[in-house]
C-alpha cells in the first residue's frame, strides 16, 4: 500500500485496536515513514471535526464504522483484523496476539486469533513456553513468556493494554508494546494504579450492593470512576446471574 507522508494513524481505545495501531506504527517506522498515532475513546462528531483540521495527506482509521467519517479526505478505513493482511510484519505479530488476548480477558469473548498471526508470533522468537503443549487453549496462553523488556508474560501485556485503555493512557500502551522502556515503566505504574483502583471500587461497591432476585445492582454515583464499571460488573457477575454497575 503506497501512502503519502506524514501518515496519521487513528485507533479506538480498545485492546485490539491499540495493538493494531502499535503494529502499524512499527511497520511504518521500519520503512522510515513519518507517522503518528492518535487514540480516540470513540469516533464522535467532535473527533471528526478535530481531524478535519489536521494537515495530514493520509489518515488510517482503525476500527471506525461511522458513516460520517467518510467526509475525511484521504482516509483509509481498516478493521483490526485487516491490518495484518494489509501490513504483514512477522516481527510484530505478537502485538496482535496480545491485543486479541487482552480483549478476551476484558470482554470474556472467544479467543479467535487468526492462525497465520499466531503462527508468525510463535515463530518470531518473542514468545517462549515453560512446558510443551499439545493444545492451544487458555493454559497455553497463560504460560507464554515474553523475551526482552520489562514485561515477562503475555498476560502482563494484556493487563497493561486493558489498564491503559481504561484510564485514558492508550497512547502510552502503543509505545510500551513497541518496547519503549520509559513507556513500559509508565504503563506498568498505570496498571498498578488501576488494579488498586479496582480493588478499592470493589470494596466500596460490596458495601453498597443491592440484590434483587439473582441480579446485583451497584450505583457508584461519583464515588467510583466511571471507567471501572466494567471491572466492577465483571466481579459481581461471578456471584450473580446478572450484574448492573452504574456510574
Amino acid at each position: 500500500m503506497q501512502l503519502q507522508e506524514p501518515i496519521r494513524i487513528v485507533a479506538k481505545s480498545h485492546a485490539l485496536s491499540i495493538a493494531s495501531a502499535a503494529l502499524l506504527l512499527g511497520v511504518l517506522h521500519d520503512q522510515d515513514k513519518r507517522c503518528s498515532v492518535h487514540v480516540v475513546q470513540n469516533y464522535t462528531s467532535a473527533e471528526l471535526e478535530a481531524l478535519m483540521h489536521e494537515d495530514y495527506p493520509v489518515f488510517i482509521l482503525i476500527d471506525c464504522a461511522e458513516r460520517e467519517y467518510g467526509k475525511l479526505k484521504n482516509a483509509v478505513f481498516i478493521s483490526p483484523k485487516e491490518v495484518y493482511d494489509a501490513f504483514p510484519a512477522k516481527k510484530y505479530a505478537h502485538l496482535l496476539v496480545a491485543g486479541y488476548y487482552a480483549e478476551h480477558i476484558e470482554n470474556g469473548n472467544a479467543l479467535d486469533i487468526p492462525d497465520n498471526v499466531l503462527q508468525d508470533a510463535l515463530r518470531s522468537g518473542v514468545f517462549t513456553l515453560s512446558e510443551p503443549f499439545t493444545e492451544v487453549n487458555s493454559a497455553f496462553f497463560e504460560q507464554l513468556s515474553c523475551n526482552g523488556g520489562l514485561l515477562k508474560k503475555l498476560v502482563d501485556f494484556a493487563a497493561l493494554i486493558n489498564a491503559c485503555a481504561r484510564t485514558g493512557r492508550a497512547a502510552c500502551a502503543v509505545s510500551a508494546l513497541l518496547h519503549d522502556p520509559a513507556a513500559q515503566e509508565e504503563a506498568i505504574r498505570a496498571m498498578a494504579e488501576y488494579r488498586q483502583e479496582v480493588a478499592n471500587a470493589i470494596e466500596w461497591c460490596g458495601k453498597h450492593e443491592q440484590i434483587q432476585s439473582t441480579v446485583s445492582i451497584v450505583h457508584m454515583h461519583d464515588y467510583v470512576a466511571w471507567y471501572l464499571t466494567g471491572s466492577v460488573a465483571q466481579h459481581f457477575s461471578q456471584e450473580h446471574a446478572l450484574a448492573l454497575a452504574l456510574a
